[in-house]
């Protein structure tokens, strides 16, 4: 961890550096990093092993999603703070065809404290097509011909 000490209204040289060590004693005690990145990452996976996000009129039915980069991997906390992690993924859980490729669907959201420290996109992995007259008319056909 680096940090950086300012001390501002010191008499003398020495007052500061004393003022210093003792700020910055006080961050190395009492805070610590924690890896966000790791806890979204753990956080999405289940999320996207029980959820999927469906295409309406599309040539593929569902569409896979994943994270954009995160950058502020970890982030220093307060030893009574890990407790108070809350990760919060809003998605959507339909969308109506084209599907680009990298196109939002969402955003994940680590919370520390009841304050937002990573916001994070959830996008799209693939393009999805919209289905044309064709797409319908071979459906039809193909399960007329099972019918059969």
């Amino acid at each position: 961890m680096n940090l950086i000490s300012v001390v501002l209204g010191a008499d003398t040289k020495k007052n500061r550096t004393k003022d210093s060590i003792q700020i910055l004693e006080y961050a190395f005690n009492n805070f610590y990093y924690v890896d966000l990145e790791e806890k979204i990452k753990d956080k999405f996976e289940k999320w996207r092993l029980e959820n999927s996000v469906n295409i309406i009129k599309g040539k593929k039915e569902h569409v896979s999603v994943t994270l954009e980069k995160i950058e502020y991997k970890q982030y220093p906390i307060k030893e009574d703070e890990e407790q108070k992690i809350e990760i919060i993924i809003s998605c959507e859980k339909e969308k109506n065809a084209p599907i680009y490729q990298f196109e939002q669907f969402g955003n994940i959201e680590a919370y520390v404290s009841g304050q937002c420290v990573i916001k994070s996109k959830i996008i799209s992995t693939n393009n999805v097509y919209k289905k044309t007259m064709l797409d319908y008319f071979n459906q039809i056909c193909y399960a007329y011909s099972t019918f059969l």
